[in-house]
């Protein structure tokens, strides 16, 4: 019976790290400069590789920003404002936005949803 108790005990000391060592919440993402996996520097006349159906982005040396769509072209986008996650509220906002695992949004009906147009069809 006392093994058990310090099984138990050692178990709970050795859990309590790993329950506290969780990586720290990151702030909110609210211009293209902390959206990541966003290509630099494109250039739209040439292709590029889509990698699937995330991270599509990319910006000129201007700072127009693009989508790759599945043809491997560059497809002009309106401003990339940020990171936002699937149904966050928004208000008529005419730019895109990515979800944490890059996801491509638009703001429709006063929330951000997926949008896959831009990806597929132009």
């Amino acid at each position: 019976m006392k093994l058990v108790a310090v099984l138990a005990a050692a178990g709970g000391v050795l859990a309590a790290p790993l329950v506290t060592a969780s990586p720290a919440a990151a702030g909110p993402c609210n211009s293209v400069d902390c959206v990541p996996y966003v290509d630099r520097n494109i250039d739209p006349s040439e292709s590029c590789v889509p990698m699937g159906d995330r991270y599509l982005f990319g910006l000129d040396a201007s700072g127009n920003n693009y989508l790759c769509n599945v043809q491997g072209s560059w497809v002009s986008q309106p401003a990339l404002v940020g990171v936002r996650t699937n149904g966050a509220p928004c208000d008529g906002n005419t730019g895109v936005a990515q979800t944490p695992d890059g996801l491509v949004l638009t703001c429709k009906a006063g929330a951000w949803k997926p949008d896959f147009t831009a990806f597929y069809y132009s």
